[in-house]
């Protein structure tokens, strides 16, 4: 497959694929094999839970999870029931559906799948049962700044639709208030879902999954425009929300690159900032797990508290 090559060209020459029925056969296998674990991750990671966590909610144990989550491709058919997916549909706060389909819709619908057209709402947020209150308003006493920053977020938050480009540029500088670099955007961020009221609980929880889709996609691998500012502003942005529920997966699975990616001091720094506050921190890991410096990392927290690091 060339890189020049268009969806459309792609989905045509799928299309000349399908006409042979042991290919169409065989690759409508994959694709529901594949739809499926990637559905009940991004759901998972959606909810802002483990798969333990998961596994409890099904009276299960967690490799049960991690088999749908990841089945093996050796050709074979996972080892699914339906009604062990069933149970985790309702688990994530949806309805299991299956339907039988023409080989000619995977030509169809192949690019469509994606982070925002796996996503659903959960049962307590979906606007068919719940319609959405009216949008909040920005804070009438925050400084104009503030008020500015609330006025681009909360309209992006309090709409269903996921638009990570809007937070990527954020987290790079752009957009934020005209007001030089006199402050972080990490702060500007933080100001932007401020607000008094009941709201507030609503709009944290949507930007926290936000945050978590983005954890999920790997920056610290794929180092993305901004390179490691861009990754200091989004590990001090998890620190200050303060959302374990939805965060503490994806901060300790990045955690855990830690000895492949390399990152400079202070963007750990904002990573360790964010697992404390997160309360992912595990007593277990500093042991043996060297930083740069050749030290323990993270160390021990009485010791953070001595340097004065956070």
């Amino acid at each position: 497959m060339s890189d020049d090559e268009t969806l459309d060209e792609r989905r045509e020459r799928l299309r000349s694929q399908l006409t042979d029925l042991e290919y169409a056969e065989q690759y409508s296998d994959s694709v529901l094999f594949e739809n499926v674990s990637a559905q009940v991750q991004a759901l998972r990671r959606q909810r802002g839970i483990s798969q333990e966590h998961l596994a409890e909610r099904i009276g299960s144990k967690q490799p049960r999870i991690s088999n749908v989550e990841s089945p093996k491709g050796d050709g074979e058919w996972p080892n699914w029931e339906v009604g062990t997916l069933n149970r985790i549909a309702h688990a994530l706060g949806g309805r299991l559906e299956i339907k039988i389909r023409s080989y000619g819709s995977i030509a169809a619908e192949f690019g469509a799948v994606n982070s925002e057209s796996l996503r659903i709402p959960d049962h307590a947020d979906d606007p068919d049962l719940f319609p959405l209150p009216p949008t909040p308003e920005p804070d009438p006493k925050a400084p104009e700044q503030t008020r500015w920053m609330q006025k681009l977020m909360i309209p992006w938050l309090w709409e269903d639709r996921l638009d990570l480009r809007q937070l990527y540029d954020w987290l790079r500088g752009r957009g934020l208030p005209p007001v030089g670099l006199d402050e972080e955007p990490y702060q500007w961020l933080l100001r932007g879902i401020a607000i008094q009221g009941p709201a507030r609980e609503p709009l944290e929880k949507r930007f926290a999954e936000r945050l978590s889709i983005l954890l999920g996609e790997e920056p610290d691998v794929v180092m993305p425009d901004g390179g490691e500012d861009f990754l200091r502003n989004l590990y001090w942005t998890c620190a200050g929300l303060r959302r374990p529920t939805f965060l503490a997966e994806q901060l300790w699975n990045t955690y855990k690159r830690l000895k492949e990616t390399k990152l400079r001091g202070d963007v750990r720094d904002a990573l360790q900032a964010a697992l404390v506050a997160e309360s992912v921190w595990r007593d277990q890991t500093v042991e043996g797990d060297l930083g740069a410096d050749g030290r323990a990392w993270p160390p021990p927290l009485a010791a953070r508290r001595r340097n004065r690091r956070i």
